[in-house]
C-alpha cells in the first residue's frame, strides 16, 4: 500500500487520485487571525483557489470537511494531518473546469464555518483549518487528480476563505492562507 507524503512548502495543494501506488491525495488549509466572535451568523462562506497545472486524468468528486477544534494549530507531520477530527459538516465539490492560472470558488462552506464558530471555546482571531479531500477512499483504477496554487506558490495565488457575515453595516472579509 502507498504511504503518506507530506510537506508545507509546496507551492501546490493536491486532491484526488494519481496512479494505484499513489492514491488518495488530500490537502489541508489553515487561515489564522479568523476575526468573527462566537456564534456570528455567517450569511456566505466558500473557499477561492487558484487552478495549478492541468487534469492528471478526469477532474475527481471531492469533499471539503473542516478541522472540529476551538483554534487549528500549524500541520506538523502527517500523522498530525491524519489525526486531526473534522467537522460534523461537509461540502461536496467536483468542479466544473480546471484550467491552468483560473480562479475557482467552491460551493458554500456556511455550514462548516459556522459548526466552527459556534464550538465553546471559539473566540475571535482564531485559526481555522479546512481539508480537501478526496471523496473516494482507495485507487479507483482512473487518474483522477487536480491541483490549486497555495501561499507557498505566492502570496498573490494563496488560497482565499470569503466569509459575509451579518453585522450592521454587513461586512465580507477575505483570509488568504498564511498557513
Amino acid at each position: 500500500p502507498p504511504t503518506d507524503y507530506f510537506t508545507y512548502l509546496a507551492n501546490n495543494i493536491s486532491v484526488g487520485d494519481y496512479i494505484s501506488s499513489a492514491y488518495d491525495y488530500s490537502s489541508g488549509l489553515r487561515f489564522q487571525n479568523v476575526n468573527i466572535v462566537k456564534d456570528t451568523i455567517i450569511q456566505a462562506a466558500y473557499l477561492s483557489l487558484i487552478a495549478f497545472g492541468g487534469i492528471d486524468g478526469v477532474i475527481p468528486v471531492t469533499i471539503i470537511k473542516g478541522e472540529a477544534a476551538d483554534d487549528a494549530a500549524t500541520f506538523s507531520t502527517a500523522a498530525d494531518y491524519d489525526a486531526r477530527i473534522k467537522t460534523n459538516a461537509n461540502v461536496n465539490w467536483t468542479p466544473a473546469a480546471w484550467v491552468d492560472s483560473t480562479w475557482y470558488d467552491s460551493p458554500s462552506l456556511v455550514s462548516i464555518i459556522q459548526e466552527i464558530i459556534n464550538r465553546a471555546g471559539w473566540v475571535a482571531n482564531n485559526a481555522i483549518a479546512l481539508f480537501w479531500e478526496h471523496a473516494s477512499l482507495g485507487w479507483g483504477g482512473t487518474a483522477c487528480r487536480i491541483h490549486a496554487r497555495d501561499y507557498h506558490g505566492g502570496g498573490t495565488m494563496a488560497a482565499e476563505l470569503h466569509l459575509q457575515i451579518n453585522y450592521v453595516p454587513q461586512v465580507v472579509i477575505t483570509i488568504m492562507e498564511p498557513f
